[in-house]
């Protein structure tokens, strides 16, 4: 069996994915303009053997104005 996982650090903040547009909304103006974490993890499980690893990328987001910001959250592809 192989499980991975990722969340997102920003201002030491662990960021989920958004339940609903405003939180998306909130979201992406926490991360626009600024670097912050991307954490993946993995796990792989043969029977009584498992192995984990986790690595971490930092991400410079680019500026988005609100309209931006609105027009993405509108394609619910955030969500």
């Amino acid at each position: 069996m192989i499980g991975a996982d990722t969340v997102v650090v920003a201002r030491g903040l662990k960021m989920g994915k958004p339940d609903n547009e405003a939180q998306a909304v909130e979201m992406l103006r926490r991360l626009h303009g600024r670097t912050h974490e991307v954490w993946t993890g993995i796990a792989v499980v043969r029977g009584d053997d498992a192995r984990t690893a986790a690595e971490c990328t930092r991400v410079q987001f680019g500026r988005l104005t609100d309209e931006e910001i609105r027009r993405y959250v509108a394609t619910r592809e955030p969500l």
